[in-house]
């Protein structure tokens, strides 16, 4: 019974693991339109302060896809999530999110 309860709970975390993998990947996806979007015409900055910002917007979301990119190969790898694992997904969620507050602030005071 022991055995069946283990590979019951191996198959969760294989199943969370997936969902993850998932979640990360359409960031990636939403991080490439988020990158489309500033990079119109449109979102040209007209201040010193703007380009400034509109620059570490640029390198945020460079530094958030390849680490998707790590995180995405790393649970790949190790079906079953591990603690760090799930660490780190959940700071790349948090990270994703104030991106794209932040893209959102900027888009709407530069018009």
């Amino acid at each position: 019974m022991k055995y069946f309860k283990s590979t019951t709970e191996s198959q969760e975390s294989v199943r969370i693991t997936d969902n993850y993998i998932v979640k990360l990947e359409r960031y990636t996806q939403d991080l490439a339109l988020l990158q489309a979007k500033l990079n119109k015409y449109t979102c040209e900055p007209k201040t010193k302060d703007l380009f400034e910002r509109r620059n570490f917007l640029k390198q945020q979301m460079l530094r958030l896809q390849k680490s998707n990119q790590e995180i995405i190969h790393s649970l790949r790898e190790r079906k079953e999530l591990m603690e760090d694992q799930l660490e780190r997904v959940k700071t790349q969620f948090d990270e994703f999110m104030s991106l794209q507050s932040a893209l959102q602030d900027y888009v709407t005071h530069n018009h």
